[in-house]
């Protein structure tokens, strides 16, 4: 079963992909409680250093290249989001969280709380759109996903919606360079690049990480 849903998402990423930029995404997801990437040599902006509110021209470096968060809105922790009880990016058509960057990147992490069939995520390279993801992924997490996995106040709450870190590999293809998060309250937290493709570096394993 697990192989299954892992080609099923390959495939559907494949024929989602425009003819100017044909790439190969699989998509995977971590167990239960996870909210931090499982991929070596990634690097992650938490959200944490730049205050709450609506930001603009946010500044991030570290795998290879630059990018800049055009627009963002940080909220603080609270029972829909906040990563080790931490800041996050609120995101809906209004205010979306947008991300462009200097070089591509072959992967792309982002801990997905309080997921609901509004969230949408949209990848570009260059000004061609090579995928768009909806929050479905959420209908094939079990009961242990439900429920803010945070400790404390906020513990088990939310428990009609899930919460899981959601891995996107190229696998081919033309890299992401842009990335849009928009749509109906689309809590989200410690989004995580990677230039190298998996497989490609030392220390990497044999398949992708998450199921």
């Amino acid at each position: 079963m697990i192989s299954r849903i892992w080609i099923l998402f390959a495939v559907s990423c494949l024929f989602s992909f425009s003819s100017k930029a044909a790439s190969t995404m699989v998509v995977t997801y971590e167990a239960a409680k996870v909210m931090n990437s499982p991929v070596q040599n990634s690097y992650t902006y938490d959200f944490n250093s730049i205050g709450t509110g609506v930001k603009s021209n946010v500044s991030w470096t570290g795998w290879g290249g630059t990018g800049t968060f055009s627009s963002v809105k940080i909220n603080p922790f609270d029972v829909y989001g906040g990563a080790n009880s931490s800041n996050y990016t609120f995101a809906n058509d209004s205010t979306q969280t947008v991300l462009t960057l200097s070089t591509g990147v072959s992967y792309f992490g982002i801990w997905w709380s309080a997921g609901d069939g509004g969230n949408v995520l949209d990848f570009y390279s260059g000004a061609s759109k090579i995928f768009t993801f909806t929050s479905s992924v959420m209908n094939s997490l079990g009961s242990a996903y439900y429920g803010n996995p945070n400790t404390g106040t906020y513990s088990g709450g939310n428990s009609a919606e899930k919460y899981a870190f959601i891995n996107f590999f190229v696998q081919s293809g033309a890299q992401i360079d842009k990335i849009i998060a928009r749509g109906s309250n689309f809590e989200s937290d410690n989004w995580t690049l990677r230039d190298p493709a998996y497989g490609t570096l030392a220390g990497d394993g044999t398949v992708l990480p998450g199921t």
